[in-house]
């Protein structure tokens, strides 16, 4: 039992410092007064290849050069213009009124009723993104808390096919959702790209602190998502055939149901709107026309900590992704699944790398592949049953 402690105890200490969005180091100037703090070093850099393809993700993920175009402080009471901390604007308007460029800087406090919704107008694109920034506080703590509203979707941050908007440094506290980011249909072409989540903690939802369905090219780095309730209950939730995410560095815990979950859904992406499963529309790779909406193709999960929730993550139609340098458990009942739920093969969890990482089950099994989930590297793992 010794042995056991020691080997739970260091993984969780190399993995949990790297998911704390308290910790987010020194930060690097990019404007008067402004102070940026993203992750030292980013999965992919600006332009690089992203596991074959040129990445699209969002500018201020992958860009540590990027500068605003224009910058506007918020704050709990603004009622002035944004120019200056002095003259601090309301935040709905301010939002309301972004476009590619813009920095919606919110000034430290707690913010009631906060539900902000962006869709295409108020979007940034691949050059020119639109983010939305948390000041910390003097220890670098994060000193901007949302008390999500409970009215229309309930989400702190809602966006509705909405594209290259990046969300770093806020405290999100119940509703039903933190983020919730959708596109603006099932197919490839409808859905949203470059919401990047950073550096955030969403914790006391309803259903799920951070949520998307139909989001590609989509991060979320460095946040905690706690106590989710049973509404959903996930912590972090991607949905509805989701491609080219990256998810790393984020823990995950005491949530009601799967504290992750990847879920491609073709039952709702294909079936319910009349395609087969095994027509290339549903079971086509990501990448290619318009196929793949029943699948999620090209993520990476990497070094996060999932724990102490009540079921296992589940990876449901995951293909062609690196599984790498996470904590799986402990969860109350029983530990990773990578399955789908159609009986078309080619929508199986398939062409994966899980590498590195530790599984600790306390009930049944420690991870599982199944429903036609096949050909997937496993190798230098740890399974642990306690």
């Amino acid at each position: 039992m010794r042995d056991l402690f020691v080997l739970t105890l260091l993984a969780a200490t190399l993995v949990a410092p790297l998911a704390r969005a308290q910790d987010i180091g020194p930060g690097t100037e990019f404007g008067p007064g402004l102070t940026k703090a993203p992750p030292a070093r980013p999965a992919v850099t600006r332009g690089a290849r992203y596991m074959g393809f040129v990445e699209r993700f969002n500018r201020y993920y992958t860009d540590s050069a990027w500068r605003p175009l224009k910058t506007v402080y918020v704050s709990p009471n603004g009622t002035g213009n944004g120019a200056t901390r002095l003259t601090p604007a309301a935040a709905r308007p301010a939002i309301a009124a972004a476009r590619p460029g813009s920095l919606i800087y919110f000034l430290r406090g707690r913010y009631p009723a906060a539900c902000y919704e962006f869709s295409q107008p108020n979007s940034g694109t691949y050059a020119n993104p639109v983010v939305v920034f948390g000041e910390r506080n003097p220890n670098q703590s994060l000193g901007v808390a949302l008390n999500c509203c409970t009215t229309g979707r309930a989400s702190c941050f809602n966006f509705e096919a909405a594209n290259y908007i990046a969300v770093d440094g806020f405290e999100l506290i119940g509703g039903n959702y933190g983020v919730r980011a959708v596109g603006a249909d099932y197919a490839a072409s409808q859905h949203s790209r470059g919401i990047a989540v950073i550096n955030s903690n969403g914790h006391d939802q309803e259903r799920d602190p951070f949520f998307t369905g139909q989001s590609d090219w989509a991060v979320f780095e460095r946040n905690i998502a706690h106590g989710a309730k049973d509404g959903d209950g996930h912590g972090i939730y991607l949905s509805n055939g989701s491609d080219w995410n990256i998810v790393r560095y984020n823990e995950t815990y005491s949530n009601a149901s799967s504290d992750f979950q990847i879920n491609a859904d073709p039952l709702s992406t294909c079936a319910d709107v009349g395609i087969p499963f095994n027509d290339p529309r549903c079971d086509a790779y990501a990448g290619t026309g318009e196929g793949g909406q029943g699948a999620s193709d090209y993520f990476l999960v990497d070094g996060n900590y999932f724990h102490h929730s009540d079921v296992r993550p589940n990876f449901t139609s995951v293909r062609r992704s690196t599984i790498r340098n996470n904590v799986f458990g402990f969860q109350t009942r029983h530990n990773v699944s990578f399955w789908q739920e159609t009986y078309n093969q080619k929508l199986g969890s398939s062409d994966n790398k899980v590498v590195h990482n530790l599984f600790i089950t306390t009930e049944r099994h420690g991870v599982q592949f199944s429903n036609n989930s096949t050909r997937n590297a496993f190798a230098n793992n740890v399974l642990l049953g306690v």
